[in-house]
Formats: structure tokens, sequence, C-alpha cells
């Protein structure tokens, strides 16, 4: 499973600058890779350049559907240190509400405040075979809950599209 996001092509972060890793090889000077940035200590953010993926394209919602994105993949420590609490959360408890949000490391709540203040943004939550159970509108808030109730009961992925970021 992998956690990715689609920003408008051109958008700009403040606070992560995405670069190429430089490299040199036969005197010739040149990049290894796509950019990448990291928030924190805990996450790395990597941008895919060239088309939105076809088997997206066909399922983003008609308001969205105009946009020219660019795809960005999130991991690290960070999302695995979300993904453990929300276990460990599970494990504790036999009951659950959005209010166990609150015990998620504060990393990634922070990080998708930084990425979808900026404007419209679609983000995914994708199975190892690529599927979404489900395409919704919602806000960033829903995707943390949506996150936490994907690893603890139904492992299902998601397409959440929204417009700005509701997050304190």
């Amino acid at each position: 499973m992998g956690l990715d996001i689609l920003l408008p092509r051109g958008t700009v972060i403040p606070g992560l600058p995405f670069r190429r890793k430089e490299v040199q090889w036969g005197g010739i000077t040149g990049f290894d890779g796509p950019p990448k940035a990291t928030y924190g200590e805990t996450f790395t953010l990597t941008v895919y350049e060239g088309p939105t993926p076809e088997f997206l394209l066909h399922k983003i919602p008609a308001p969205y559907a105009a946009i020219e994105w660019q795809l960005i993949s999130i991991w690290g420590k960070g999302l695995d240190d979300f993904l453990a609490t929300c276990y460990r959360t599970a494990d504790e408890e036999s009951t659950t509400d959005d209010d166990e949000m609150e015990d998620a490391p504060p990393t990634l709540p922070e990080l998708l405040r930084l990425l979808c203040a900026s404007g419209k943004w679609i983000l995914l939550w994708d199975r190892e075979d690529g599927g979404f159970a489900y395409i919704k509108n919602g806000t960033a808030s829903d995707v943390l809950v949506e996150l936490y109730y994907s690893h603890t009961s139904y492992y299902e992925g998601f397409m959440i599209c929204g417009e700005g970021c509701d997050l304190p």
C-alpha cells in the first residue's frame, strides 16, 4: 500500500524544496532519479514527472479531471509510525472513534496540512492491486480518519478529493 497525493502541476509547497540528486559519471554531470524532498527527518516525498497515470485519469471525478496533476509519493518512518499507532490504538481498545486520531504522531497531520493548503488535491491510499474501494469528496481530516479505519478494520484503498485544509 502507498500514500500518494495529486497536486496541480506547478504547485509550490512552502518549506518543501524538491531536488534531484546530482551525480557525475565519466566527467558528465547529470541527475539521478526523480525530485525528492524531506519533511522533518521522518518523511520522504518523491515527485513523479510525466503524465498522470492513465488508470487514475479514468477515476478522477469530473470537477478535478481538467487539472494537470503531478503525483507525489509519501513514505518513510513518519508514515510507518502513524500506521503503527493506528494498530496499537485498535489493539488497546475494543471501540474506536474519530477522537483517537489525536494519539497519532503530529507529523502526518502537519504534512497533510502543508500539502493540502495550496488548493485542490486528491489523496490516494491504494491497495497493492491499485484498486480503490471508494472515491469521494472530503477534507484532510477525513483522510486521517480513513487511513485509521483502513488500517484497523477493512484494508481498503480509497481516493479522497478535496480543496484547502481543515486541520488546525
